[in-house]
């Protein structure tokens, strides 16, 4: 398990607006990402998650993949 930075932007990481941050305990990266997005629907239900760039960050890994 390691804890995994979850970031989500209007539009390309680091060069627009950060619109949610969080922390996740997961297996991997690809869980971390899976719960991080799951997350950020439960918590934005009126958002389109289409619209936004999520990023997973830990461990020297990071992840970027459009939601």
């Amino acid at each position: 398990m390691a804890i995994f930075y979850l970031s989500v932007w209007q539009g390309v990481p680091q060069q627009s607006d950060l619109i949610w941050e969080a922390d996740v305990l997961a297996q991997n990266i690809e869980d971390g990402y899976r719960i991080g997005k799951t997350r950020f629907a439960v918590e934005h239900p009126n958002k389109d998650l289409k619209r936004y760039t999520m990023v997973a960050t830990g461990d020297s890994v990071e992840k970027s993949i459009s939601v």
